[in-house]
């Protein structure tokens, strides 16, 4: 928990990343760990449906035991911090944020904290002749590392045909960005890995010789 008290502002698109009531999750009691934890914004997803909300805390505790729960106070917004380890020797975290409209399409988003940052994953393509990053997106707003994001999810992706109750998850966000990352290291180390990555019609210019 400590790790993660005085972390950057990140930008105009979240005024304040200040973490307030920041937490290492405990899974028993579940619901006396997490009542001071809410903000009180009605019209937050986690205050209108708190079915919802329990079973995306339960759902993140059972994968992935070691997150980290916070609300950003500029916007009363929930997000995750999740360090995973996914290459011998280096680990990425994950910041896993829910939108206001949480759990329609589109309403998780994931972007990298400083370990690595985007900066440093920009260095490293570079370092090993990759012209750039592929499947990321700018906020539109900032002009930092935390105004990008990573591409987990499209309109009519794949996911939706099998997902029942159609609600794409903050799990299921989580393990399309460790995906993401395996397909980054990878592609470093191969050139067929990272042109394979890299062959769709937006990212196609980021192919290597």
């Amino acid at each position: 928990m400590e790790q993660y008290q005085n972390m950057p502002d990140k930008g105009s698109i979240f005024p304040v990343l200040k973490t307030i009531n920041l937490m290492k999750i405990s899974a028993e009691p579940l619901a006396a760990d997490l009542k001071a934890l809410i903000p009180d914004d009605p019209d937050q997803w986690y205050n209108k449906d708190r079915r919802l909300f329990m079973g995306e805390v339960a759902n993140m505790i059972n994968h992935y035991p070691g997150a980290h729960l916070g609300f950003l106070k500029s916007t009363g917004e929930m997000y995750w911090i999740v360090e995973l380890k996914i290459v011998e020797g280096i680990s990425w975290t994950f910041f896993v944020g829910y939108r206001k409209n949480h759990p329609d399409l589109n309403s998780v988003y994931v972007t990298l904290l400083k370990s690595p940052s985007f900066s440093d994953l920009y260095n490293r393509a570079k370092e090993n002749g990759r012209p750039g990053i592929p499947h990321t997106h700018r906020s539109g707003f900032g002009n930092g590392d935390y105004s990008i994001y990573l591409d987990i999810l499209k309109p009519g992706d794949e996911i939706f045909k099998t997902n029942k109750n159609k609600i794409f998850s903050a799990v299921m966000a989580l393990r399309r960005a460790a995906d993401w990352a395996i397909h980054f290291e990878n592609g470093l180390k191969n050139k067929e890995e990272w042109n394979k990555w890299c062959d769709n019609k937006r990212f196609k210019y980021l192919k290597i010789e």
